[in-house]
């Protein structure tokens, strides 16, 4: 039996190229979710579990190819939740 073709991100948002997010210029993702909801969380409107903008790894890495940068930040909302649609992007990069 194949593989199973992972589920896509729940993407919140993307910066395509940032400075602000981690060293040199960056490609900046976010996604939708999360479960901790630590005190003082920095991007509450990315806690709800409600699908935003469903995207695979395959087209990410293109825009991320397309940047210019010189790495990739995965913000959330936790993308630890996202660990199975968000391993082939990392693998990938």
């Amino acid at each position: 039996m194949p593989p199973s073709e992972p589920p896509p991100l729940n993407v919140a948002a993307i910066v395509d190229r940032t400075q602000a997010e981690g060293p040199g210029h960056r490609f900046a993702l976010w996604v939708q979710g999360c479960p901790l909801r630590c005190p003082g969380c920095c991007n509450p409107e990315l806690l709800a579990e409600v699908r935003r903008e469903p995207m695979r790894a395959e087209e990410i890495l293109r825009r991320v190819m397309d940047a210019d940068v010189e790495g990739v930040s995965v913000l959330g909302g936790e993308p630890m939740e996202q660990a199975e649609a968000l391993a082939p992007l990392c693998e990938a990069l």
